[in-house]
């Protein structure tokens, strides 16, 4: 695989130079990267979060985790407002917060399934620490009291980050407005699915179901038609 991802990204500096890449995907990728002026840096950070896929399955602290995300989750945003025409470091820091948080509350939703599937535990060693978590406490069901409390601080955080980049739903064409309404509900949907659980994410993984899927797009409409009259 890592041998792959080499290849791959050998692949994309052609493309993103001007060049030949064999891949027609990243032929037609450099062609976007050029007309809309795309930073080139932003897929070299997700090559690199693959990257670290591959050599890494736990964060020491919360700050690593975040650039973990600066790498994995922020580039797609900026790919997103570049492609709407937007390079501007105001809105670009607005997306960053969006998929801070959506990608924290998914961390925090799949605490068990993350460990058990693929070896990974995302919550900062740092913060376990704090609240007296040790590993094996994250296969015993029903979440013990310390873990619960590891895990609502943390989905605290992830839904600070939504909070901070709402305001981009704002400064963005009405369609992709939409969207991005709908990716911060739900991340925050997701969130008050995990503290319905008492914050147990070991037990199972939380989320907000159909209804609460189709709640979600109900008030996101009500609201987008509440802004146009």
């Amino acid at each position: 695989r890592a041998a792959r991802l080499e290849e791959w990204a050998e692949d994309l500096e052609r493309a993103v130079a001007g060049g030949a890449p064999r891949d027609p995907r990243l032929a037609a990728l450099g062609d976007t990267v050029a007309r809309r002026r795309l930073d080139p840096d932003l897929f070299r950070r997700l090559v690199e979060a693959n990257r670290m896929d591959q050599r890494t399955d736990r964060w020491a602290t919360y700050e690593d985790l975040v650039h973990y995300c600066a790498h994995s989750a922020t580039p797609v945003g900026r790919m997103v407002l570049g492609v709407l025409g937007y390079h501007d470091e105001w809105r670009g820091g607005l997306s960053d917060a969006t998929c801070e948080g959506l990608q924290l509350v998914n961390f925090w939703q799949d605490v068990r399934r993350d460990l058990d599937e693929r070896g990974r535990i995302y919550l900062p060693a740092e913060d376990m620490t704090r609240f007296g978590v040790e590993e094996r406490d994250l296969h015993a069901a029903p979440a013990a009291p310390q873990v619960r409390r590891l895990i609502e601080f943390e989905v605290e955080r992830a839904r600070e980050r939504l909070h901070a980049g709402a305001p981009l739903a704002r400064l963005v064409p009405r369609r992709a407005g939409a969207y991005l309404r709908m990716f911060t509900a739900g991340g925050l949907a997701i969130a008050d699915a995990i503290a319905a659980r008492g914050y147990d994410t070991v037990s199972g993984r939380p989320a907000p179901g159909r209804r609460g899927r189709a709640r979600i797009t109900a008030r996101t409409l009500a609201a987008m038609l509440r802004g146009r009259a």
